[in-house]
């Protein structure tokens, strides 16, 4: 058993990453990660048999270990991941911790795919040994490049299906490498990891596979160094909350759970939540009474912090004495920040988007979904200011459309307020997905038109 807990006594030198497992539905994200419980020792022999028993019953026993991170019962009757679930792994002697996010594919539940995504430092790209890059997969490339999400590794699934092939491992490897090269992803010593989640082969060591071709999945996260947790503390505070994770828990009343973006969150700091305090035109504030880190799926104990730094996905209890603070955060998508430094509104905003699947273009007056972080509001696009293909100068005559391929500054309106942020002030909360009922496109917020 690997030394993979998460004392409370760390938490001073410990900084956390989160990494999304990303990939197309059914490429095994689910059993990798269930599976890495069990070689870890997270889950016992006897919760395994319950699991096996359970699977067996559904009559999908080759699901057994996606089912340990499928808890909400929709999840278990389809058998597909909805929404974002996490573990957290200890490497004390990294002084850090990895926070994994399953999430869902893109051609299933997209919205929680664009969610867990957004609250990732880094992705790890699965692949499957039989099939390789597919066109869900090259949307997911495409989302994470545009919003500036780094690939730190490569999962090669379901080797046991083309008997540990090396040959096969090598086809999808060079696969995978010319997409990234065609994308600009940094590839450089990029990791890539050969596994079977349903077998375990791979997760944590190698019995069927050269080890000398490929890193196993748990080496490959002991080796990730992304500290973005130092570099965001001294930025204005930030921090997304989801309506749907506003919940009553008995003998702290009202729960928010949520990430802190930026700036450092303590106890007894009071916040204000945008854009409801703008949408009811009253200041919509709240004092943090305590703090505790999200627990994951499995064998994840609670912590109690005093202050939440950058990346940490946090569960807070909050009180209001003025307002009904649980019936409020229930109706909206917000950010929070101190009253002094308030997250930023806007209803019209100039963007720079790339449009990356739209066969007949984007003209003036196109009224798509746009996804900022947590947040989702109908929007349209009013203006289009400037335009280009990549790699040439912007062009700004012959504006009235813009072609799948191509790059534009617009001026979008949404249907009512979002908190979105300016790219110069805080790029990581100025970008959004463009979407319909699949994604157009990407774009990052340049300037906040006064209101």
């Amino acid at each position: 058993m690997h030394d993979s807990t998460f004392a409370k006594e760390k938490l001073s030198t410990e900084y956390n990453i989160n990494i999304c497992l990303s990939g197309h539905s059914q490429v095994g994200k689910s059993t990798i990660l269930g599976r890495l419980l069990v070689e870890l020792g997270f889950v016992s022999l006897e919760k395994v048999k319950e699991y096996r028993e359970k699977a067996r019953s559904l009559g999908e026993e080759e699901h057994v270990y996606a089912l340990m991170m499928h808890t909400l019962k929709k999840e278990k009757e389809i058998k597909k991941t909805i929404y974002p679930a996490r573990i957290r792994i200890s490497f004390p002697q990294k002084q850090k911790s990895v926070t994994l996010i399953d999430t869902p594919g893109l051609n299933f539940f997209y919205k929680n795919m664009i969610f867990g995504i957004f609250q990732s430092d880094g992705a790890i790209l699965c692949v499957e040994a039989r099939g390789g890059i597919q066109k869900e997969t090259v949307s997911i490339l495409h989302i994470l490049k545009g919003l500036g999400i780094p690939i730190v590794g490569v999962i090669i699934t379901k080797m046991d299906i083309v008997n540990y092939s090396e040959a096969d491992f090598n086809e999808i490897k060079e696969q995978v490498t010319q997409w990234l090269h065609e994308l600009e992803f940094k590839i450089d010593g990029l990791p890539f990891c050969a596994t079977s989640g349903l077998y375990g082969e791979g997760l944590v060591k190698y019995s069927n596979f050269n080890e000398k071709l490929s890193v196993s999945l748990y080496k490959m996260l002991e080796d990730i160094n992304l500290n973005i947790q130092n570099k965001r503390q001294n930025e204005p505070l930030r921090l997304t909350v989801r309506r749907n994770d506003v919940i009553k828990v008995r003998g702290f009343g009202t729960v928010a759970i949520g990430q802190v973006e930026s700036g450092i969150l303590s106890e007894k700091d009071e916040i204000i939540f945008e854009p409801i305090s703008s949408i009811l035109d009253r200041k919509v504030i709240a004092i943090i009474r305590s703090i505790r880190l999200a627990k994951g799926v499995i064998a994840t104990p609670d912590v109690s912090l005093e202050n939440a730094v950058p990346r940490n996905i946090i569960g807070m209890a909050i009180s209001s004495a003025k307002l009904d603070i649980y019936e409020l955060l229930r109706k909206h998508n917000n950010i929070a920040g101190l009253i002094e430094s308030r997250p930023t509104v806007a209803k019209e905003f100039l963007a720079e988007i790339t449009i990356i699947d739209h066969l007949n273009g984007i003209v003036v007056g196109y009224e798509p979904t746009i996804n900022p972080h947590i947040d989702q509001i109908p929007g349209k696009i009013v203006e289009i200011l400037a335009k280009k293909n990549y790699g040439e100068d912007w062009q700004k005559e012959k504006l009235d459309f813009i072609k799948q391929g191509q790059q534009a500054i617009v001026r979008i309106k949404t249907q009512k307020e979002i908190s979105i942020e300016e790219e110069e002030k805080i790029p990581w909360l100025s970008k959004f997905i463009i979407r319909e009922d699949k994604i157009i496109g990407f774009g990052r917020c340049t300037r906040i038109e006064k209101r």
